[in-house]
């Protein structure tokens, strides 16, 4: 149902009073113009509901909310910490800041610092071994990765039969 039905539904002489044609072609057209506003309004308002735009994104470019699990990063002057919940997504003039809530206490962080929080998978694990095992640099070989893919199925094929 439109927004103007009450007053279309006058302008046909369905309401209170009675109109001249002229009257009543008035008054579709008033009619028509507040559709087409409120058609327009409701376009614009739509595009705002992609928050992505509006909210701050990790470094992957997806858009942080409240309540999400993210990691923060550490840097040479800060600790990072893992799997915690963004409590609030701040805006200052133009830079959004994004608060986690730790186990000691609430720390802000920029955007840039921060990654969606995924459980960690075999793969993962393997990698993370063989990187501190060998080296960061040599852990990227093809042929470390076929070992990792190849004993990371071993594994998950392990945990399927337990």
């Amino acid at each position: 149902m439109s927004i103007t039905y009450e007053l279309r539904e006058e302008a046909q002489g369905y309401g209170r009073y009675v109109y001249t044609p002229p009257q009543a072609e008035h008054l579709t057209d008033i009619a028509d113009r507040i559709d087409a506003e409120h058609q327009k309004a409701m376009r614009e308002l739509n595009n705002l509901a992609d928050v992505s735009v509006l909210l701050p994104v990790d470094v992957e470019g997806v858009p942080i909310r409240v309540g999400d699990v993210v990691d923060v990063t550490p840097t040479d002057k800060s600790t990072g910490h893992m799997n915690v919940v963004v409590t609030s997504v701040i805006f200052k003039r133009s830079a959004a800041l994004v608060t986690v809530d730790t186990a000691d206490r609430p720390f802000t962080f920029w955007p840039n610092r921060i990654r969606h929080h995924h459980a960690p998978t075999v793969e993962d694990v393997l990698q993370k071994l063989l990187e501190q095992a060998v080296g960061y640099s040599d852990a990227h070989t093809t042929v470390a990765l076929n070992a990792i893919a190849e004993y990371a199925a071993r594994l998950e094929l392990r945990e399927e039969d337990a």
